[in-house]
């Protein structure tokens, strides 16, 4: 099987441990796909471009690509022009990609589907008019970013003077509509599924904690606390063992909600804020996450027995069953064949 990784190779000084993650990624996946036994190719899209990986006539293609000469706006277009032109590719489409990382149409999209999101107000400039009366704190984040990015320490306002100031910084700096939501007390909870209808299996549940922050109000996962570690604010990732029953069976089915809503393929992710209350609200439904060593699906993946190879493997011959170039007894197959040498 001729195969490629498509990756996002770029430096920048800005957001630089997120560009050193994009690049690990690529380089992680295809070091996997060569541990099972395949010689992808590892392809830069800056430097072939699109022509030259319609002319490499590849039968699958894992895209974990989320840059365009820099840009994270480009990420949905990726996808789009790849499947245009008949690239097999790993993952979403361009358009669930495109819904997903609009964090506005995606919980206007959950909320009509009955799933509880925070109460929210969408700021496209900073005199705009306060029309909703959201109980402070409230959080304010960018409405298209991923990645944490725009999402600072500081991001918690307890006055509307402060939320306007800080709605702007995003607006600014961004280029986008701020989205500013109630701050919910509680435990960040991430469920990674892998597979597609049917056969889409739940990951472990996986709980971001900050040990060095007692204080509820500051535990959410800034930029601070999901790229730069050994810090006060940190987070890090561990199994949500203790959360059973009920509860759990009630993540995991909200989660599938979300899969299938949003039309996720091969793998995804959805975060959820388990409120002190003890309800479950949404924050954002991923749908081409992090696949490097220590990201949150991958940490899943280990708390269920998995390697990295063998997550990432998973990840290839589900797709690969998905465009028809394997049966799915064959791929059950291989994947097993593929594990025992991984």
């Amino acid at each position: 099987m001729n195969v490629g990784v498509l990756y996002s190779p770029f430096d920048r000084l800005s957001n630089k441990e997120v560009e050193h993650d994009l690049k690990e990624m690529g380089t992680s996946v295809h070091a996997a796909l060569k541990e099972a036994g395949y010689d992808p190719l590892l392809i830069d899209l800056d430097k072939t471009g699109f022509d030259g990986i319609q002319a490499m006539k590849l039968d699958l293609l894992f895209n974990v690509c989320e840059r365009l000469h820099g840009d994270p706006a480009y990420e949905p277009q990726i996808a789009s022009l790849l499947e245009m032109m008949g690239v097999n590719i790993t993952g979403s489409s361009g358009s669930t990609l495109s819904v997903c990382n609009n964090k506005i149409m995606a919980k206007a999209m959950a909320q009509h589907h009955g799933i509880l999101v925070p109460r929210s107000q969408v700021f496209s400039n900073r005199g705009q008019e306060y029309g909703q009366a959201l109980e402070f704190p409230v959080i304010i984040k960018p409405a298209s970013m991923h990645n944490s990015i725009g999402i600072f320490k500081d991001s918690l306002a307890y006055t509307e003077e402060d939320m306007r100031k800080k709605a702007g910084r995003i607006i600014y700096q961004y280029r986008q509509p701020a989205l500013i939501e109630e701050y919910i007390p509680g435990r960040d909870i991430e469920v990674s599924i892998l597979g597609n209808n049917g056969s889409a299996g739940v990951l472990p549940l996986v709980e971001v904690f900050y040990p060095g922050m007692e204080d509820q109000t500051q535990q959410f996962f800034s930029y601070e606390s999901k790229w730069i570690k050994g810090r006060k604010e940190s987070g890090y990732y561990r199994e949500a063992r203790d959360i059973a029953g009920a509860q759990r069976a009630r993540l995991v089915q909200l989660a599938r909600r979300c899969y299938k809503m949003f039309s996720i393929r091969d793998y995804g992710r959805v975060d959820f804020r388990l409120g002190n209350d003890g309800r479950i609200y949404l924050l954002e439904v991923t749908a081409n996450q992090g696949l490097s060593p220590g990201d949150s699906t991958i940490m899943a993946a280990q708390y269920a027995g998995m390697s990295h190879a063998a997550a990432i493997l998973r990840i290839f011959l589900t797709a690969a069953q998905r465009h028809s170039l394997l049966g799915k007894q064959e791929a059950a197959r291989m994947l097993q064949e593929c594990l025992a040498r991984v």
